[in-house]
């Protein structure tokens, strides 16, 4: 599995306890019922002291970071289940993961990625996106290793292009400009764009491929 670090705000320790995994599932049932992270209603609904979400995850941002960690280590265990292969078809494979999640819980992660970009907070930007550029790092090593990118693609530069057009595509979801099927499209066909020049021959045929069915949901007949 990748190894992704603790965003700069979480608890130091990953195995976090009942209380804590409390106040997390609490801050869920929140975001998905009003939209926002209230304070005052998290307490209300884990059932704790005022202070004890700040004494086990710091501040808001702590516990928002503690969230996004989550979901995304949930997302790798999922995607370590289904054994998918290579590192492209892990790549492939949890992006429909990931946009299957959103398509079958919207207003969680309508609030949740809300809170990160919406209010455009570097910080909070920040914490949501280090673990994943982490995550894609090792995807694209993984990659190159495989002999499916080239030995002279410039990671970095893919994955900062990547985070700065998902977070573009999720505004304009947030927005309401784009349903999550059309979200799912944009990205997709943002990422495959991206990595197609820089794949080699034994990649670039599946990277075409889903580039193709993103196109024909942008553009359908």
């Amino acid at each position: 599995m990748v190894s992704v670090p603790n965003a700069p705000d979480c608890p130091a320790d990953t195995r976090l306890s009942p209380t804590a995994q409390r106040i997390l599932d609490a801050a869920v049932d929140v975001l998905r019922a009003t939209g926002q992270l209230s304070m005052r209603r998290l307490v209300e609904c884990a059932g704790v002291a005022n202070m004890t979400p700040y004494n086990l995850f710091k501040s808001k941002h702590g516990i928002l970071a503690a969230l996004s960690g989550r979901e995304l280590d949930a997302g790798l265990r999922r995607l370590e289940a289904q054994a998918p292969g290579d590192g492209l078809a892990r790549m492939l494979a949890g992006l429909d993961n990931a946009f299957a999640a959103l398509e079958a819980d919207p207003d969680y992660y309508r609030a949740l990625y809300g809170a990160a970009y919406g209010g455009g907070d570097p910080a909070l930007i920040r914490i949501f996106q280090e673990p994943r550029v982490v995550y894609w790092s090792a995807l694209l090593e993984r990659c190159r290793d495989e002999g499916l990118l080239q030995a002279e693609a410039r990671g970095g530069l893919i994955i900062q292009y990547l985070m700065d057009m998902f977070s573009g595509a999720i505004r304009r979801w947030l927005g309401g400009e784009i349903t999550t099927v059309q979200l799912s499209a944009q990205v997709n066909y943002g990422i495959m764009l991206l990595l197609l020049p820089h794949m080699t021959a034994a990649g670039a045929p599946r990277v075409a491929a889903r580039l193709h069915l993103a196109k024909a949901l942008l553009d359908p007949a």
